[in-house]
């Protein structure tokens, strides 16, 4: 099969979808296929581990979302059978649906999350893209529209009425790792530093642990607008001695703080949080989780509480706090959660797995 994959960012732009994308395009090599990636960037096309990436500029960013207008030119050019969309991503995946009806050409699409505003101007302009556009076109004229996590599925109003669903969730390369038993009381967090990942909460949460637990220490791996603002947070509270904040830090660097963590914490606030794809890399390393039950988010149905970690609610610091304490202070828990959550993994997010049950779709989609 000739497959098209439309990303908003691909490798080696680093996020929890570009990583899915990227190893879904390498697992879709592997079993023979033929793969081109288009996405934003500077123009360009080459190839990466087989995959043809094309690359278009866009004219501008609204609200953080690249309109790159050359997705519609590039997709025309190519030949493919199938196109598959990540959604949200408006601007793109008008594009791309557009060219795909010309084109006489199937599309699905994985449903990563709802689009999520807090202006009143955006809402009414979500509102707008969502019922006019979004939910007519892009998703029930989709030949299947996949949603990462069956919370997801069922809890967002614009894909839990369609009748062309299904779950798919997102996954990664599962592989042997060094595994290292700590007591040195390292708790990690990944992610960009923005507003849905609740790291306040987590900083405000250190000031009760370091009360109990003097020796806790909490590396912040990652970069993001609010990055600046959290630093002054843990000097306000003088926290200095207990955080550090790496900023953006390569693979390598980025395994070996897994290796050395006891504890992952995800303290994420919004359902913008709709999957949490650090949580599978914490999993791999036998790490207990500790996450937050937002409503209709797939992160608690990753995190299943008591099995792989502890889930707390969201926007409560001293909830946090306990969980991380009770944590730290058992070794014995720690191990059985970090064995419950590879478990989990192994069961239900193999990338390769995964991939072979979307290749099935997809042909059942061209032959018919």
């Amino acid at each position: 099969m000739k497959i098209l994959l439309v990303a908003k960012y691909f490798y080696p732009i680093k996020g929890g979808i570009e990583t899915v994308i990227y190893e879904t395009a390498k697992c879709l090599i592997k079993l023979g296929h033929e793969v081109t990636v288009i996405t934003v960037g500077n123009k360009s096309k080459e190839k990466i581990d087989g995959i043809d990436v094309i690359r278009t500029p866009s004219l501008l960013s609204l609200s953080g979302e690249p309109i790159a207008l050359g997705f519609f030119n590039e997709i025309m050019k190519e030949d493919f059978d199938i196109c598959h969309l990540q959604a949200p991503n408006p601007f793109q995946n008008m594009m791309a649906v557009s060219a795909c009806i010309l084109k006489k050409k199937p599309w699905v699409i994985t449903y990563q999350s709802d689009i999520i505003r807090f202006s009143k101007i955006m809402k009414i302009i979500n509102w707008l893209y969502t019922n006019i556009i979004q939910k007519p076109f892009i998703l029930k004229m989709a030949k299947k529209v996949f949603a990462s996590s069956p919370n997801y599925l069922n809890g967002s109003k614009t894909i839990n009425n369609l009748n062309n669903t299904s779950v798919l969730q997102n996954g990664i390369k599962i592989r042997n790792v060094l595994k290292k038993e700590n007591q040195e009381n390292n708790i990690l967090f990944v992610g960009r530093i923005i507003y849905y990942k609740g790291v306040a909460y987590l900083i405000k949460a250190m000031k009760e642990v370091v009360k109990e637990i003097p020796t806790a220490k909490l590396t912040i791996v990652g970069d993001g607008k609010l990055k600046n603002e959290m630093e002054k947070l843990t000097k306000d509270l003088k926290l200095d001695k207990n955080i550090q904040f790496t900023g953006q830090v390569s693979d390598d660097s980025l395994q070996k703080y897994y290796y050395n963590s006891d504890i992952f914490v995800l303290p994420s606030i919004y359902k913008s949080e709709a999957f949490g794809m650090v949580q599978l890399e914490a999993m791999m390393h036998e790490k207990p989780l500790i996450s937050t039950k937002i409503k209709n988010s797939g992160v608690a149905w990753i995190n299943k509480n008591d099995i792989s970690g502890i889930t707390v609610n969201p926007m409560d610091h001293n909830d946090l706090a306990k969980a991380i304490i009770k944590l730290l202070k058992d070794k014995q828990l720690r191990k059985k959660y970090g064995k419950g959550g590879r478990k989990r993994l192994e069961n239900y997010f193999d990338i390769e797995k995964l991939t072979k049950d979307l290749i099935k779709i997809y042909e059942n989609i061209i032959t018919k």
